[in-house]
């Protein structure tokens, strides 16, 4: 796999612009997006740590409907309905991160639901069409609860340092590094499934773009990426949080 020189100029251009606005906003006054918000600890973390638990994660979105159509020969509507599971478990899980947070604390909960996203996300690369319907539906709904609670203890956790004065600014970064973070998933499983693809890790017809092995790999990818954002939770105070949900 070779980038074209359109791709390799567009990625240039890219870095160039991201390293020119991000000087800009630290010399500005009043910047559009004020970077200064990164330095509350608990904030960077969620940002910073948590953009890379979320490429993870929402690389799901992009792959998985693609290994139940390709990779399983399911139709649209039969992939939509295995997926329910997961939208089930996203849901369900609201109810209880409330009192979970209360209980565990804000470190802890982040650390083992970011562990728990790695290992299921991971695991949709081992689901073959052979694998029994209760356990593709386990994986499922696991990882929805795991992205679920995980996503609500950093949108959380964000807020729970960051002075009035700053609240404004802050919330503007958060909703934009979400909204990068949603389509930098998208691309690096793309880019995970290419790839492996181009590394011919696995057989496949010749009427498949993709291979149940490209898949594996993409997936084992983005659970890995998930497991190593566990370093910056951990480096969290063991009271993070704690102003906000007093741990019972």
């Amino acid at each position: 796999m070779r980038a074209s020189p359109t791709q390799r100029d567009s990625f240039l251009a890219g870095v160039i612009l991201g390293f020119i606005a991000v000087r800009h906003f630290r010399r500005v006054r009043n910047p559009l997006l004020d970077l200064t918000t990164l330095g509350v600890p608990t904030y960077a973390v969620t940002v910073l740590w948590g953009s890379a638990t979320r490429i993870g994660i929402e690389a799901v979105p992009y792959l998985a409907p693609l290994l139940f159509q390709i990779g399983f020969g399911l139709s649209a509507f039969q992939s939509g309905l295995l997926l329910l599971a997961t939208a089930i478990g996203n849901l369900g899980m609201k109810v209880f991160t409330t009192p979970i947070l209360q209980r565990f604390g804000f470190r802890p909960v982040a650390m083992f639901a970011t562990a728990v996203a790695a290992v299921f996300v991971a695991g949709y690369g081992w689901l073959f069409p052979s694998t029994p319907l209760a356990v593709m539906l386990v994986v499922l709904f696991v990882y929805g609860l795991a992205r679920s609670l995980q996503f609500t203890t950093l949108a959380t956790l964000a807020y729970a340092d960051i002075d009035d004065p700053q609240k404004a600014p802050a919330s503007t970064l958060w909703s934009v590094a979400q909204q990068m973070a949603i389509g930098m998933g998208i691309a690096f499983g793309a880019l995970c499934l290419r790839i492996s693809t181009a590394l011919g890790t696995g057989p496949r017809l010749q009427s498949q773009a993709f291979a149940l092995a490209d898949f594996r790999w993409a997936f084992l990818a983005a659970g890995v990426l998930i497991a190593v954002s566990i370093i910056g939770y951990a480096r969290l105070p063991a009271d993070a949080g704690n102003a906000i949900a007093p741990r019972g």
